[in-house]
């Protein structure tokens, strides 16, 4: 009757301090075709303590995500750091 979703494993690449610097992030990203969304970063567990949203991109895109934060000049979260 009811058809189950399956959810892809998001990993945070990015944190922006506002709302805004993270959507343009996302985008940035979704022109390069991965799926890129943004979550406050209060909202995750490991990133508790920072302040700001998070760029979030299912896990097998991360290593890409990163790679095209960096030539934009945007520091992208660590691989490990969850």
């Amino acid at each position: 009757m009811f058809e189950q979703v399956e959810r892809q494993e998001q990993t945070p690449v990015a944190v922006a301090s506002s709302h805004a610097s993270a959507q343009l992030l996302a985008a940035a990203l979704q022109v390069q075709d991965l799926d890129a969304t943004t979550l406050m970063a209060s909202a995750i567990p490991s990133l508790d303590w920072v302040e700001g949203y998070a760029v979030m991109v299912p896990a097998e895109d991360a290593e890409l995500a990163r790679t095209v934060l960096a030539s934009l000049g945007h520091d992208p979260i660590e691989p490990g750091r969850r």
